[in-house]
């Protein structure tokens, strides 16, 4: 382990508890202040955070997926993968002295079915976990698998990659699921 790096989970109040609307952070930047921008796909949001803390200092709704971010001086931009858009965001130096999402461009339209559209929609949504704090890609990110070992009250296992898994049906670790429907 590296003594100069400090690691801690991004927190609302250092309790050590997930933070709600947090789920999957997947890009983070810093701002010329120095403070954190990390974006939660699996919540839709954009996350400010004390980097010395780790705490979440505000929260943003921005759009679906969001899975890239970079700060240029007053501004902060965010790709959104599943609407396919750019969020344009003020850094505060506005009237309000907060962050304000002041449009939100369409560049590109999903060329997937709309099947294959809401399945990753589902796929990605972390309102359907018990504490709204992950989502199915928090251990299968991209449909595969994340290598971590985990216990949900009925023994360890490891995150299995979910690609090309279609006609083999009888899912989940020990087969009870009979179709995707059933994990949701």
């Amino acid at each position: 382990a590296n003594p100069d790096r400090q690691t801690f989970p991004l927190d609302e109040n250092a309790s050590g508890l997930p933070i709600s609307g947090g789920a999957v952070p997947y890009a983070v930047t810093t701002t010329e202040d120095g403070q954190l921008l990390v974006t939660a796909a699996s919540s839709g949001a954009l996350l400010f955070v004390d980097p010395l803390t780790g705490v979440v200092k505000h929260r943003m709704r921005v759009g679906t997926l969001p899975r890239g971010v970079i700060a240029v001086g007053d501004y902060a931009y965010v790709y959104n993968r599943g609407d396919m858009t750019l969020s344009i965001i003020s850094l505060g130096n506005n009237n309000s002295g907060k962050p304000k999402e002041e449009t939100r461009v369409a560049f590109a339209t999903d060329p997937a079915p709309a099947h294959i559209q809401e399945g990753r929609r589902l796929f990605y949504n972390a309102k359907f976990s018990s504490n709204g704090t992950f989502a199915c890609a928090s251990c299968h990110q991209d449909g595969h698998t994340d290598h971590l070992v985990w216990d949900l009250g009925d023994g360890p296992r490891t995150s299995m990659t979910i690609r090309g898994i279609a006609g083999t049906e009888g899912f989940h670790w020990d087969g009870t699921k009979a179709d995707a429907q059933q994990l949701v």
